[in-house]
Parts: structure tokens; C-alpha cells; sequence
């Protein structure tokens, strides 16, 4: 168990006539491992600690014949044990402790090394000793996940694909996401492997929530292909990755438009290209889209109805009456009226009537939308009012500050020929006015 470096010699004649342990307990393995383990009990002191040979010897016997956590508790100390390297890694080969040895590595900054020796086992080039349980490689992405050399990490990534990519992107996972592990170049390395690339990039994208237009176009396109690569008969399958690209490209506020819609221009999912062009704010393609190619005039009211913006929600129904008005693509005009009297019967107070009367075709009669004309008109005259109404009674408010206002003001008098000190102009006596230092002003001017 000493190392070949050390000066010690067996006097002669011998002291005994025993060779090693193994001579001693003749082929005993249990009586073996008790006085093994005794031995490293004795070797355990502190001149053991002082000394090359003995804690090289002490290393050897808590490997051979100790527990795993007592052999863990002495990696801790390797870089301040005077331990004859090469002979102990020489010694650990032999005995095909590779676990150990990568151990060993890393405590001496030789991470690339230790990767190495795991990798052979994993690829069943070289076999662990029962003695010494290898993880798997559980134990290098541990190691990687723990390393600050990008460099290192990126080069046993890429070896590690090819053995086991869905733990190899475990690593970037467990990163965190910096320049050094930019998630794209992550999800372009998993090329070969689009099913985890899309699951890694889901995780960076729902549960790290990263705001990245490049990451997030590059899931929609993963999501693309994956739907495109289907052989057909797969329908359940399909509709459920439409499903998950359409909610997709309604949730996500970081997508190269421009690109999803040149991608999915000559493909069947119009569905998906309606939603990308009311991203884009382009509403007749996208209503175009649902009521001539899709056939859904449902789908196209909501799309409609569920835009945020009053104004634009307003332009977006008027265009959509334009298409029913003016439709080329040669529908009943019984259903086309149908359609134009659902939009304006659910949604008219959207946007003003009147200016569907301009919009109406020369060959519509005007009677098919009579009902919805007149209450339209009410609706028109009640808010009308309401607004005058409003307005009155804020008049009537101000006139009443400005009456409490002239009861305080201190002996001031206004008339109708009265200025204001500061922008010199006739007092309006609905206007507030306010007394400062000996001089009236408008409130405006104060």
C-alpha cells in the first residue's frame, strides 16, 4: 500500500511470514475488510497527515476497505494531504476506481480530466469495480452544472448529446441564463433532437420567462415544423400542437411577425396565419382569413370583440361589414345579410350606424336592417343627451366654486371690465378665478 516512491524496506530475515491482508486471511473477504478497516483506523492520526507515504497508504486502505461516505469525507481534505499523485491514481486504476479518481480530479482543478474517465464508463470503454458505484452520468452533470469554465461546459455538452441529450440539457437548465448560456445557441445545438429543445425552450420561455424575440421565434418554428412533419392520420396529434401554437402566438409579445407569416403563408394553417396578422394589426387578411378560407364567422366576431382598444375594435367591425358588403368570393346574399345583421345586432353600439349607411351596397335594401337602424337612433339620442346632461350639471358645479370663491375673496370686486394680472385678458365669470399677493387671477394663470 505504500507508494513506489517510498524509501521503506522489509528487513531481513522477515519479521513475519505474512505477504499482505489478502496472504493473512486467505481468501476471507469479510475477515479481509475488518482488519482493512482497522488498519485505516490506525493510519488515521495526525502524523499520517504529516507524512507522504502514510496518507498515501491511508487513501488506499479507506478505498479499498472503508464505506463510500468514509471515503467521501477524505476527498474533502485531498488538496491538503501530502498524497503521492501518480502513484495513488496509478494504484486507483489498477484497482478500477474510476469514480474516485475523477474525484481526485476535480479537487485538483483537472475537471476536464475526471469527465473523461466518466464518459469511458459511460460509453462501457473501461468497467467501475463494484467497489467503487459509478452514478452514471448523473455525476457529470453535476459537475458541469457546478463549473464556471463556459468553454469546458459547452465542450462535454456537445459529447454528451450523442449519449443522452435530455440529461446533457439538464445542465443549461440548472444555469442560469447569462451571455456565457445564451438559450438559442442551447436550442440550435439540440438540432438533432427537436422534442427536447422544444421542451428546454419551453422551460426557459413559461417558467424562467425570458422576453426574448429570437428564443420565442424559434419555438414557434420548432412548433411549425413539428406540425408540418406529420404523416397524415395523425389528427389527434396534430390539432393538439396547433392547439399549443396558436395559444402560443395569442400569449407570447416577443415574435418575429413578419417571418412566422412569410412561413406560414403557403401552408394549411390559416387559423394560425389569421392570428399572426392581428398581432400584426393587419385586421382585413386576418378577417379575410376566417370568413372566406375558414368559414367562421363566429371565430371572426370574437377576434373582433376580444381586441383591447375601442377604436380599434371599431375599425376592425367595420371592415368586417366591408367584407360582407363587398364579398367577391360569390355566397348567397341570404347568408351574407344574415351575418352583417348578427355583427350589427351583437356589437352595434362598437361603432356609429351612420356610417353603415354609407358602406350598405346599391343592390341592399335598406328595410333588413330597419329594426336595428331605429334603435340605433334611440341610442344615438339617448347618449346625446346624457352627454348635455353631464355637461350642465358640470357647469352648474363649477358656477357654484366659483360662487364660494368670490364669497372668500377678500373685498375683491370683479366686473365685466376686470383683467387678469398675469395673461391681461377679460375675466369669463364661469372661469375660476383665484386672489394672490393683492392681485386677481384666473385659477389657470396662478
Amino acid at each position: 500500500m505504500l507508494p513506489s516512491s517510498s524509501t521503506f524496506k522489509r528487513t531481513l530475515p522477515p519479521l513475519h511470514k505474512f505477504v499482505d491482508i489478502r496472504h493473512m486471511t486467505k481468501g476471507d473477504e469479510e475477515r479481509e475488510r475488518e482488519i482493512g478497516a482497522f488498519l485505516a483506523a490506525t493510519l488515521s492520526t495526525v502524523e499520517s497527515y504529516a507524512s507522504q507515504e502514510l496518507s498515501t497508504a491511508l487513501f488506499k486502505f479507506v478505498a479499498l476497505y472503508e464505506s463510500r461516505e468514509a471515503l467521501q469525507t477524505l476527498l474533502t481534505s485531498v488538496n491538503v494531504l501530502p498524497l503521492d499523485f501518480p502513484d495513488l491514481l496509478g494504484w486507483l486504476d489498477s484497482q478500477k476506481f474510476y469514480t474516485t479518481i475523477g474525484m481526485i480530479y476535480i479537487k485538483i482543478g483537472e475537471l476536464g480530466k475526471a469527465i473523461d474517465i466518466w464518459i469511458s464508463a459511460l460509453e462501457g470503454r473501461i468497467q467501475p469495480s463494484q467497489y467503487d458505484t459509478f452514478p452514471g452520468i448523473s455525476l457529470i452533470i453535476e459537475s458541469l452544472v457546478d463549473s464556471r469554465d463556459s468553454s469546458l461546459v459547452w465542450t462535454y455538452f456537445e459529447k454528451l448529446l450523442p449519449i443522452d441529450a435530455s440529461a446533457a440539457v439538464e445542465i443549461f437548465s440548472r444555469k442560469p441564463i447569462s451571455s456565457d448560456y445564451p438559450p438559442l445557441r442551447v436550442a440550435e445545438k439540440l438540432g438533432k433532437w427537436p422534442d427536447i429543445s422544444i421542451l428546454y425552450l419551453e422551460d426557459c420561455v413559461e417558467k424562467r420567462e425570458l422576453e426574448d424575440e429570437d428564443c420565442h421565434t424559434y419555438l414557434a418554428s420548432l412548433y411549425i415544423d413539428q406540425i408540418l412533419a406529420l404523416d397524415e392520420g395523425k389528427e389527434k396529434e396534430r390539432s393538439d400542437w396547433r392547439s399549443k401554437l396558436r395559444n402560443f402566438f395569442i400569449q407570447s409579445n416577443f415574435l418575429r411577425l413578419q417571418f412566422l407569416i412569410g412561413r406560414l403563408t403557403n401552408t394549411l394553417l390559416r387559423h394560425e396565419l389569421a392570428i399572426l396578422h392581428g398581432k400584426a394589426g393587419d385586421h382585413k387578411p386576418a378577417l379575410l382569413l376566417f370568413t372566406t378560407e375558414l368559414n367562421d364567422h363566429k371565430l371572426a366576431r370574437d377576434y373582433c370583440r376580444n381586441l383591447k382598444r375601442k377604436e380599434e375594435r371599431k375599425e376592425a367591425f367595420l371592415i368586417l361589414l366591408e367584407i360582407y358588403f363587398h364579398s367577391e368570393q360569390g355566397k348567397e346574399i341570404q347568408e351574407r345579410m344574415e351575418n352583417t345583421l348578427k355583427v350589427l345586432g351583437d356589437f352595434g353600439e362598437e361603432f356609429d350606424l351612420s356610417l353603415v349607411l354609407w358602406m350598405l351596397p346599391d343592390d341592399w335594401s335598406i328595410a333588413f336592417i330597419s329594426g336595428l337602424l331605429f334603435r340605433g337612433v334611440r341610442n344615438t339620442i339617448h347618449k346625446k343627451r346624457q352627454a348635455q346632461l353631464l355637461g350642465g350639471l358640470s357647469k352648474r358645479m363649477n358656477i357654484d366654486w366659483q360662487m364660494g370663491s368670490f364669497q372668500g375673496n377678500q373685498g375683491y370686486v370683479i366686473d365685466a371690465e376686470s383683467i387678469c394680472t398675469v395673461c391681461h385678458k377679460v375675466f369669463d365669470l364661469t372661469d375660476p378665478i383665484f386672489t394672490k399677493q393683492g392681485f386677481v387671477v384666473h385659477d389657470k394663470c396662478k
